[in-house]
């Protein structure tokens, strides 16, 4: 399940991040968003694939170490002021498949000691942001997988339906010509 490989993919970054907050976005090429999944206060929302510093990420698929978000023009404020939060610094990292696309970008905010995120916090969300790489990839092919599956199992159902409706008509044609040759005779 997508979700639950979210979710440890998020615990995951804070057993190893000093972070506050630690959000994963999924990208939506079709709908051209980014789909913050697992969240303190805030899953569940859309918004635009270019918005915000998870949007340049996203992108770009290059990290963005932001050490003062509030003087970074694509820091979105409105956050904060709906959820009364204060944040200060921001580590966003892009999560690749194999072909190098951008399918999600994990999101560290706030060091739990006041200070920016260094290199060392870099190096672990680059670590946790390749793993969720493959674990992402493996629950999307096993969703779409299923999918197919139950596709396959719809049309073998209807496959059967169709024969039996050929095997009842069959045998009506023949009721009907027993009954013809009867009366005729």
């Amino acid at each position: 399940d997508l979700g639950n490989v979210v979710k440890r993919i998020v615990e995951t970054g804070y057993d190893l991040i000093p972070a506050d907050r630690v959000s994963v976005f999924l990208v939506d090429r079709e709908a051209e968003e980014l789909v913050l999944i697992v969240s303190e206060d805030a899953a569940g929302y859309h918004m635009p694939i270019s918005a915000g510093i998870a949007g340049a990420v996203a992108t770009s698929g290059q990290v963005e170490n932001v050490a003062d978000a509030y003087t970074d023009v694509r820091f979105n404020q409105s956050f904060d002021k709906q959820t009364n939060y204060r944040t200060r610094s921001v580590l966003a990292v892009p999560v690749h498949k194999a072909k190098g696309d951008v399918i999600a970008v994990i999101q560290a905010i706030n060091r739990t000691d006041g200070e920016p995120f260094n290199a060392e916090d870099e190096a672990m969300l680059r670590a946790v942001a390749n793993a969720a790489a493959v674990a992402l990839t493996q629950a999307r092919l096993l969703k779409d997988a299923h999918a197919e599956t139950d596709k396959a199992l719809a049309l073998v159902e209807a496959g059967s339906i169709i024969e039996q409706a050929e095997r009842r008509s069959s045998d009506l044609y023949q009721m009907l010509n027993d009954l013809v040759s009867k009366v005729a005779s």
